[in-house]
């Protein structure tokens, strides 16, 4: 990944290199691998994550169906 300082403005170029990381997830991928979690842990923040996903998608049906 290259980016491209114009006119010196190297805070604007900044923003555009986080701003890609974010895009590619690799802030996330980063903070994920920073300390090691049990596979218990892990397991159990998958469940939660899938309950979350759930009644997202749950609320959003009734909202938009009415059901």
């Amino acid at each position: 990944m290259a980016v491209i300082v114009k006119d010196g403005n190297v805070e604007k170029a900044l923003i555009e290199v986080k701003r890609r990381l974010q895009l590619e997830g690799l802030v996330k991928e980063i903070r994920k691998r920073e300390a090691y979690i049990q596979p218990s842990k892990k397991r159990k923040e998958q469940k939660k994550a899938g309950r979350r996903r759930l009644m997202r998608t749950l609320s959003r049906r009734i909202a938009k169906e009415g059901f």
